[in-house]
């Protein structure tokens, strides 16, 4: 498959991760619904530099380490885990817990773009899907040898 096929294959497939159910669309669906769009814009920019990183580890040679040492996989795999288990009971607290905010506005940034964006990239860093994507995409999709301007665009 030539590298333009390859590079509009992960195109394409992204864009349909993208619409996929997880903590990237969850906080952002919030922070839209609750009418927090400029904080949400800083989110969105946090989790496009998540994205980013992902992206330059995995092309760095993620997929190769992670193939290599399974125990990495396997300890990337249970912080995943324990964020989502977290994410839920905390959840699950605020619906059994009378005196307490509901969930459903589960960060204050008290107007710091600097906040909204830490929230962004945490919540993309800690995503277990990005880490799970990235690595796959890059481990079956690009060829063996790929050429320098591939890494550049």
């Amino acid at each position: 498959m030539p590298l333009t096929h390859s590079f509009l294959f992960v195109c394409s497939i992204y864009l349909a991760v993208l619409a996929s159910p997880g903590p990237n669309l969850f906080i952002l669906s919030q922070m839209t619904l609750s009418q927090r769009y400029k904080e949400a814009y800083f989110v969105a920019l946090g989790i496009v530099t998540g994205t980013v990183f992902w992206v330059l580890t995995c092309i760095a040679g993620l997929a190769t380490l992670l193939a290599e040492y399974s125990s990495l996989t396997s300890a990337i795999q249970l912080a995943g885990a324990a964020y989502l288990v977290g994410y839920g009971g905390r959840m699950l607290w605020s619906l059994v817990t009378p005196n307490r905010r509901p969930f459903t506005d589960p960060v204050k940034f008290n107007g710091s773009r600097f906040a909204a964006y830490r929230v962004g990239l945490i919540t993309n860093l800690t995503n277990p899907k990005a880490v799970g994507f990235w690595t796959g995409v890059f481990a079956t999709l690009l060829p063996d040898k790929i050429s320098i301007y591939f890494y550049i665009t």
